[in-house]
Order: structure tokens, then C-alpha cells, then sequence
């Protein structure tokens, strides 16, 4: 299928560049709705648009697909009501953050009907998104809300496990005393899934995420491993972590059988780690995480 139109918002950094890539060679119509601070890359048409100014992104033509990457917050969606309820298909990129602490959590064990009780069991940015995504499922009826894992990659903006690698470098680090269970997600893989979604039969929610569950402490020693480190472990009863974070203190780990289901090709953790840790250290032996 090509030649469709596309508007997506926040297509200009991290997997979102790589999406909008993507969706040029397959030989799409791609809009970028953006601030305009960052470069629009060749071969889209580009509106400026803010979407913390709260204004209508009046837009006069059809999207079949609109891809939505920088929805932080259910405010987010006011300029964009007129958008959602009149295109083929909504893509709002979400985040494992609106489930509560766990593990094999499975994508129907959010009750939509009830969220409130969310509101003290989830971080403020997994309550948002939670927000979104119902404010989505009201206006249009096919919706697709892949839910991340931490996504991490060269391109990083955050660089998550390149300091990570740093501290590891160093020869110690200090670890939640809970070691928590980690998945993760490569940023080519994410701009993947979200390219492919349309043309799979999907609608609602989706985990997204390797199928690898690594410990912190097992994550932190695989790589000092094959930095040739010898790492000393800390461990804190008080550990702080943001949402972004690769490291947390609680576990949350997500059961992926609709990934399976839909076919969805996602790099195992030992081959993205690798990707990233080469052109961060400079260091290339011949062992191998």
C-alpha cells in the first residue's frame, strides 16, 4: 500500500526519524506536525504546530494513518480532537509505565472504565498516557496503542545504557536492593512495529518489547563482562528512578503473545546491547555478550 497520507507528530528525533524514513520509501505522503525547531527531513511537507499553545491543528485533508509520538500527556490531545475522530487510524505510541508494578502483564488488564484507580499505582506520566489513550478510544474507532518498554539505541537522546556502560567503566556500581527484572526495546525495532502496524490487523493495545528478561544485576555484569570490568555491586533500599530510566526499583515485565501473534520481529537484548557498545566505548574484542 502506498501513496497514503500520513501526518505524524514528533517525527524529527530518536525512532520517529526512523519511522518517517521509512514510510518516505515505502512511497507515502508524510506530514510533520512540529515546533519546526528541529530539521524536517527531505520529502515531507511539514505544518508547525505546538502543542503545548493548546491550538487546533486544522488540517484540510484525509489521513489514513497518523502517528502520534509526542502525546506526554492527555492535554496534548486538545488541538487535536478534529484530527483523531476523522482519520483511518490512529497510532499513539504508549508506554509500559500505565501498568502498575509486575510482571507477565498482559494488555488486558488495564480497566478503561475505571482508570481513576490508576491515578496512585502508576507514575504521573503512565497515568497520562492512560489519559490519551482514552481519550483516543472515544473518538475513533480504529486505534492501536503500542506499549514500550525503555527504548534504547545509538540515537538515544537520553543515552540510557551508554551511562549505564560509563558507570559500569568505573568498576562499581549501586543497584536497587529489589534487583529488578528489565525488558527493553532497540529504536529501529520501535520504528518497525509502528511502520508496520497498518498493515496488520490490530486495534487496541499492544506490548512491545524483546522477549529477553534480564536483572539489573545480571544486565550490569553482562556488560562489564565484555568490557573486561570487574564490577563491584552496591545496593540501596532507596533507590530513585524516573520514568525514562533504564533502571528502576520496581520490576514490570510484559507477556508479548500478541506480538507473537501479529509476527513482529524483535532483536534479542545481547544483540542490541552489542549495536550499542561498540561505537560507545570504541572497544571491539572478539568475545561477545
Amino acid at each position: 500500500m502506498t501513496n497514503r497520507n500520513i501526518l505524524v507528530l514528533g517525527g524529527t528525533g530518536y525512532f520517529g526519524k526512523h519511522l518517517v524514513e521509512m514510510l518516505l520509501t515505502n512511497g507515502d505522503n508524510v506530514c510533520i506536525a512540529t515546533r519546526g525547531i528541529s530539521q524536517i527531513p527531505t520529502g515531507c511537507s511539514f505544518v508547525k504546530f505546538d502543542r503545548k499553545e493548546g491550538n487546533n491543528l486544522l488540517l484540510d485533508c484525509y489521513w489514513d494513518v497518523v502517528y502520534d509520538q509526542s502525546c506526554y500527556s492527555s492535554d496534548c490531545l486538545n488541538g487535536l480532537k478534529n484530527i483523531i475522530a476523522n482519520c483511518g487510524q490512529y497510532i499513539l505510541t504508549s508506554t509500559q509505565s500505565v501498568y502498575p508494578s509486575g510482571n507477565a502483564i498482559n494488555e488486558n488488564s488495564i480497566d478503561y472504565d475505571d482508570i481513576n484507580r490508576y491515578k496512585n499505582i502508576v507514575n504521573d506520566y503512565g497515568f497520562e498516557k492512560l489519559k490519551a489513550e482514552c481519550i483516543v478510544r472515544s473518538l475513533v474507532k480504529k486505534y492501536v496503542f503500542p506499549r514500550f518498554p525503555v527504548v534504547v539505541g545509538v540515537n538515544d537522546p537520553r543515552k540510557r545504557v551508554q551511562d549505564l556502560v560509563r558507570r559500569i567503566l568505573k568498576g562499581y556500581i549501586c543497584l536497587p536492593v529489589s534487583n529488578p527484572a528489565l525488558q527493553i526495546l532497540d529504536e529501529f525495532d520501535a520504528a518497525k512495529v509502528l511502520f508496520e502496524i497498518p498493515f496488520k490487523n490490530i486495534t487496541g493495545s499492544i506490548n512491545i518489547a524483546s522477549k529477553d528478561i534480564i536483572s539489573a544485576e545480571d544486565l550490569c555484569r553482562m556488560i562489564a563482562s565484555r568490557m573486561g570490568v570487574d564490577l563491584k555491586i552496591g545496593r540501596s533500599t532507596y533507590f530513585e528512578s524516573s520514568s525514562f530510566d533504564l533502571i528502576k526499583a520496581d520490576s514490570k515485565t510484559l507477556l508479548l503473545e500478541k506480538q507473537e501473534a501479529a509476527g513482529f520481529f524483535i532483536k534479542k537484548l545481547r544483540a542490541v546491547m552489542e549495536s550499542i557498545l561498540i561505537p560507545t566505548t570504541g572497544i571491539n574484542r572478539k568475545c561477545r555478550l
